[in-house]
């Protein structure tokens, strides 16, 4: 099943955001992004990924804490997290969408979206010109999870759903996704066939499959969910998408 937005694979931004601002500020997210080193550590890929040969990094890092047993139960319990993280991407097998620096981090995955269920992570100091421009364009009522994602030169975000269950088809997060220097290879699969998002700022339905092609670069983007404001929902025509509803047939 493939999920639309207003009938399109994907919705633009680019013409509802003042994107030569937002160029101006370009230099200053690589120089948080420098100044944010201590912050990296490896991103989830969530459940729905497609090739199921390895885990999740962070399935493998909850297996671990809940297993008393497990024999390296107090070692990942007593690291901080990102860097328990770092030790079981290197120790085992594991999924990860690239490297990340949280500037916004939720409490629970459930409540991403919400500004109280999420707190700023150490980092988001580095970033406060991409922060006060994204309170500038009012593009959101409540800011919550916002997220840097990083890939070295041949690394790339493995395919993956953020969803792929009947309890969650009808969430229909709200969030922005920003391809700031545009080289980022993402794509949106439908069947066969990957679709590239050919703006820089977008909203995709992530009940569906995507993931990104290796480049012979260093990539970046930035997520930031939350709660759109009503004035953002007006010029981008998007509140009928969040009260669609899909019949699932069982």
């Amino acid at each position: 099943m493939f999920f639309t937005v207003l009938n399109q694979p994907y919705l633009s931004f680019d013409q509802f955001i003042d994107t030569k601002k937002f160029d101006l500020i370009i230099d200053d997210i690589l120089i948080g992004i420098a100044e944010s080193n201590n912050f990296i550590g490896p991103t989830q890929p969530g459940v729905g990924y497609v090739d199921k040969s390895q885990k999740g990094i962070v399935e493998i890092y909850q297996l671990i804490l809940n297993d008393t047993s497990h024999p390296y139960h107090n070692l990942i319990t007593n690291l901080e997290r990102y860097k328990a993280l770092i030790f079981i991407q290197y120790k085992w097998p594991t999924h990860i969408l690239g490297r990340g620096i949280s500037l916004r981090q939720y409490k629970d995955y459930s409540v991403k979206q919400f500004a109280n269920g999420c707190i700023d992570s150490p980092a988001i100091k580095n970033f406060a010109s991409f922060m006060n421009w994204l309170k500038e364009e009012n593009i959101f009522e409540e800011i919550g999870r916002t997220i840097i994602f990083l890939n070295d030169s041949f690394s790339f975000p493995i395919e993956h759903r953020d969803y792929n269950d009947i309890v969650n088809i009808n969430r229909k997060d709200q969030f922005i996704w920003i391809n700031p220097l545009g080289n980022k290879k993402f794509y949106i699969r439908e069947g066969s066939k990957k679709i590239y998002p050919e703006c820089r700022f977008c909203y995709f339905d992530n009940a569906n499959l995507h993931g990104g092609d290796p480049v012979a670069y260093s990539s970046f983007s930035i997520k930031v969910d939350g709660i759109f404001s009503k004035s953002f929902l007006d010029k981008t025509g998007l509140t009928p998408h969040f009260l669609e509803k899909t019949e699932i047939n069982s």
